[in-house]
């Protein structure tokens, strides 16, 4: 899965070092800038907001990637 996040040297840059979650482990935190999902600390006080995918490089193919985010989080 993450081919379509970027390159196939983004797993250089996943590595758990620097601020970034290891490609093969999934992670998320409130306001952690080494997780996989980072959601913003006023997500969890205004009990809304936004979350950052990590993983994705700045190569990627928006159309794909928020794609597969949509498939992921739609409840319907």
């Amino acid at each position: 899965m993450i081919s379509i996040y970027g390159n196939e040297n983004n797993k250089e840059r996943l590595t758990g070092k620097h601020e970034t979650a290891h490609w093969k482990k999934f992670s998320w935190g409130y306001g952690h800038r080494g997780a996989t999902i980072r959601v913003g600390n006023d997500v969890k006080k205004d009990g809304k907001g936004y979350f950052e995918i990590r993983a994705v490089s700045s190569d990627c193919d928006p159309w794909i990637v928020t794609s597969e985010i949509f498939k992921v989080t739609n409840l319907n």
